[in-house]
């Protein structure tokens, strides 16, 4: 049946809107990371993404009401701190229009989009705390971790009740029970499906592989830095020790950690307080 369901499942991801992600915005938001990085190269990386670099001399023509002539000239009137705050703005709009919207963003709401962005900014928060150098890369990995559930329980419902169940009766991790039910997990799934749609190997590799830690090659750091905020914002929202068998976590990773495995719970609920303000200010205030 696994790979009947997975055919199936890839021609519905064909009919979602294409994701058309940059690299490029990834390595420029790591890039401005650092508050001593050179401008030249910032601006030499952008003008390399045509698209970006068009919309940034367009939207700094129109803020500054000057005619702006190249990348380097809009990072030199906007700043650093502007320029990275309008490639974060564009990242999501870009997301949401081309990736999310309608459908996927659709399938992504409720509990499972507000774990994936608790998962985000756990896995940033706890990156600054291990002084992993790309933030925006591990808030990235983290917001897209469980994409493969998502189109899991939109198109496959039917098809992943048992190992729903299975979940429920025998209280083993839900990607345990897919590999029984289906023959793949949503992590596999979710790495075939942004790779469809031009994730780099970097990014894939953390959703390929969040539940299955030690088999990393590419960015070990990573993928462990997601393996855990997964596992530590699990347990805060479900009010389960760390460690329990729903969720569970690699030992030998959590003893190469600085600090006490306590530290997790603490960021994962510092990520819950920071996704309760943002949502707080999101809404209207009341009249």
């Amino acid at each position: 049946m696994s790979n009947r369901l997975e055919d199936f499942l890839m021609a519905k991801v064909d009919a979602l809107p294409q994701f058309n992600f940059t690299p490029i915005m990834n390595e420029a938001m790591a890039m401005l990371d650092d508050p001593h990085v050179d401008v030249d190269k910032v601006a030499a990386l952008i003008s390399n993404d045509r698209s970006l670099a068009n919309q940034l001399v367009a939207t700094t023509t129109q803020q500054a009401q000057r005619n702006v002539q190249n990348v380097h000239q809009a990072i030199r009137l906007m700043g650093l701190k502007t320029v990275k705050s309008f490639i974060a703005a564009t990242s999501q709009s870009e997301s949401k229009s081309n990736t999310l919207d309608p459908a996927t963003f659709e399938i992504m709401q409720g509990r499972l989009w507000t774990h994936s962005q608790l998962v985000a900014i756990c896995c940033q928060l706890l990156a600054q705390e291990l002084g992993y150098p790309n933030l925006s890369q591990a808030y990235t990995a983290g917001l897209y971790h469980d994409l493969g559930k998502a189109v899991l329980n939109a198109f496959a419902y039917e098809e992943i009740s048992e190992s729903i169940k299975l979940t429920q009766a025998k209280a083993v991790a839900t990607f345990t029970a897919e590999d029984r039910s289906l023959g793949f997990n949503h992590s596999y799934f979710g790495a075939k499906v942004l790779e469809r749609w031009g994730m780099p190997p970097a990014l894939l590799e953390p959703v390929r592989l969040h539940h299955a830690p030690r088999e990393a090659v590419i960015n070990k750091r990573l993928v462990k830095i997601v393996h855990l905020a997964d596992a530590a914002v699990n347990c805060q929202q479900t009010k389960l020790p760390l460690g329990i068998s729903l969720f569970p976590v690699d030992k030998a990773i959590l003893a190469e950690l600085p600090f006490p495995k306590e530290r997790l719970t603490e960021l994962a609920q510092q990520a819950a307080d920071l996704f309760a303000k943002i949502e707080g200010s999101a809404k209207p205030a009341a009249t």
